[in-house]
């Protein structure tokens, strides 16, 4: 694992031009400062039900001046194509990509709302609840507000029913509020 003994989730959704290298266009799962990640021996990139073991040099952490911290890699011949979750937890399995039913909290209401109608028509997020992380994605052409999808992950490669409420954000560290699965099964 990385240097501060906590897993690193990074939700990777494109691969850009960085001023040396691929820069890996990411959303973090985590609110620790960016100089507290390490570059772990190995990753793990989780696409669909595809896992793709990485040596820890494919990709690394990198602050570039007046630029700040981002993510980097030499070479994207040995990634998925984006999107993908990479991290350095060597028990996470895919667990669940479907529709969810969403009932957020206020305040992610109108976040949620904000970027559907003045934003950029898509809500993208990380959440985590007991035993699971996943991205939730929800876009203009959900038929409401209150579906998205979403893409989990878990050790046990299932969402238990129960781990659906008090569903938080962890990048902020903010309650999401309550997401119900739309269809049975893992992925």
């Amino acid at each position: 694992m990385g240097s501060s003994d906590r897993p690193i989730y990074l939700w990777v959704e494109s691969f850009g031009e960085g001023p040396r290298d691929v820069l890996l266009e990411v959303i973090e799962f985590d609110d620790r400062f960016s100089w507290e990640y390490g570059n772990p021996p190995v990753w793990y990139a989780l696409r669909g039900d595809q896992r793709y073991r990485l040596d820890g040099d494919d990709a690394h952490h990198v602050h570039v001046c007046n630029k700040g911290w981002r993510w980097e890699t030499k070479s994207t011949a040995r990634f998925p194509e984006p999107p993908f979750l990479l991290t350095d937890d060597a028990d996470l399995l895919p667990a669940y990509e479907g529709a969810v039913g969403l009932r957020p909290t206020e305040q992610a209401q109108g976040e949620l709302l904000g970027k559907l109608v003045e934003g950029s028509g898509r809500f993208i997020t990380p959440l985590s609840g007991t035993g699971w992380l996943g991205i939730l994605i929800v876009t203009r052409d959900e038929p409401a507000s209150d579906r998205g999808h979403l893409i989990a992950f878990s050790s046990t490669g299932a969402i238990p029913e129960s781990a659906c409420e008090g569903v938080i954000r962890p990048d902020i560290e903010e309650p999401f509020g309550t997401i119900v699965l739309l269809k049975r099964g893992p992925v």
